[in-house]
């Protein structure tokens, strides 16, 4: 599980990194979760999640490239950051 500030921005279950089968779950604005649903095979609603705001991306098929899983990663943490307080921000920044 990855935070900033105590925030979840994505997880990754290790148990399926180990059998091969590597997959994170990320935060997403809602009218692009759906869109990168339709788009992607690989991009689908993840389980134990708000299917609104979270995408499961399953990075073992190969179908998207690592720079745009990357993206789609900074995407999740200025989702969470934007979320947060004006406190939380600045503390954010004095970091």
């Amino acid at each position: 599980m990855f935070k900033v500030l105590g925030k979840m921005f994505l997880m990754a279950p290790l148990i399926k990194w180990e059998k091969g089968e590597a997959s994170i779950t990320i935060k997403c604005d809602p009218e692009y979760t759906e869109e990168l649903r339709e788009q992607y095979e690989s991009i689908y609603a993840g389980p134990y999640v708000s299917n609104k705001h979270w995408n499961t991306i399953d990075l073992y098929k190969g179908e998207l490239q690592p720079p745009f899983v990357l993206t789609l990663i900074d995407h999740s943490y200025n989702m969470v950051v934007k979320g947060m307080t004006k406190k939380m921000r600045e503390t954010l920044s004095n970091l």
